[in-house]
C-alpha cells in the first residue's frame, strides 16, 4: 500500500537522511559516495577525525559542487568512467539513490574489488512503497536485498527512516510507512571477531566493542545465542 500523500515537510525529510547517515561506522577512515548528492553527506562525514571521503557522480553540476567538500570527485558513472583506486582502499562505500534496479546490480560487483577486508556497503535509497510521486529514484526493499545477494554480499542489517505518523500492525505493513531504506552489506566471508580483534590491535578498544555490539542476532541460530556470543566477544577483546 502506498500512501497518497507523504506527511514530512521536505525539511523533514532531509533530516530523515542526516539520521541515516550517522550509521556509517565511525571505524571507516577511507569513505567512496557513489552519487554524492551534492557533497552533503560527505560533507558530514568528513567532520569525523581523520576520515577521507572521495565521491563518483554522474551529474557535472553535482560533482562540481561536491569537487568543493570532498577530497576528490570522479564525473561520470561507476559503469562508465575508469576507477583507479587502490583494491581494498575503502572501508565504507554508499550508494546513494542508485537511479533503478539495473544500476545497482552492475554498480555492486564495480565495487568489490575496492572494498577492504572488513568494509561495508551501504545502499540508501527512497522506498517506492511509500511515495506516490518519488523525489528521485526509488525501489522497493526486496529489489535492493535481491541485488545485493545476487552481487555476493551478506545482508548485514537494514536501517529504516519511518514517517512517525504512520503506523501498521505487521511487518510487511510497516515497511509502507518507510520514507527510506538504509541497507548494509558485507562480504559472506565478513568475520566480526576478527574485525574486533584487528581494531583492538590497532589501538581503537571502543571501535572494537561497537564492531560486536553491532553483530545482529540472525546471524546466530537464536537469540540466546547471540547473546552469549556476543557478551564472549566483548570480554575477550574490550577489557
Amino acid at each position: 500500500m502506498s500512501l497518497s500523500i507523504p506527511s514530512l515537510p521536505p525539511e523533514k525529510y532531509r533530516g530523515q537522511r542526516i539520521g541515516l547517515m550517522s550509521r556509517v561506522p565511525y571505524w571507516a577512515k577511507r569513505v567512496l559516495l557513489v552519487g554524492t548528492d551534492m557533497g552533503r553527506p560527505g560533507h558530514l562525514l568528513r567532520k569525523r577525525e581523520g576520515v577521507e571521503v572521495h565521491g563518483i557522480e554522474a551529474d557535472p553540476h553535482d560533482a562540481a559542487l561536491a569537487g568543493e567538500l570532498l577530497d576528490s570527485v570522479i564525473e561520470g558513472r561507476p559503469d562508465t568512467v575508469p576507477m583507479s583506486f587502490a583494491e581494498e582502499s575503502f572501508d565504507a562505500i554508499l550508494i546513494l539513490d542508485p537511479p533503478d534496479l539495473a544500476a545497482l546490480e552492475a554498480w555492486l560487483p564495480l565495487m568489490t574489488p575496492f572494498l577492504s577486508q572488513y568494509g561495508r556497503i551501504l545502499v540508501l535509497f527512497i522506498n517506492a512503497g511509500y511515495w506516490r510521486d518519488a523525489p528521485g529514484p526509488a525501489l522497493l526493499f526486496g529489489e535492493a536485498a535481491s541485488a545485493a545477494r545476487g552481487a555476493g554480499y551478506d545482508v548485514f542489517g537494514e536501517t529504516d527512516a519511518l514517517d512517525p505518523e504512520y503506523t501498521a500492525p505487521g511487518e510487511d505493513e510497516a515497511r509502507a510507512g518507510c520514507i527510506e531504506f538504509l541497507l548494509t552489506l558485507t562480504r559472506p566471508d565478513y568475520d566480526p571477531v576478527a574485525h574486533s580483534q584487528c581494531l583492538r590491535e590497532t589501538g581503537r578498544p571502543d571501535q572494537a566493542f561497537a564492531a560486536l555490539r553491532e553483530i545482529p542476532n540472525s546471524a546466530y541460530a537464536d537469540e540466546d545465542a547471540a547473546i552469549e556470543q556476543q557478551h564472549g566477544d566483548v570480554a575477550t577483546w574490550c577489557p
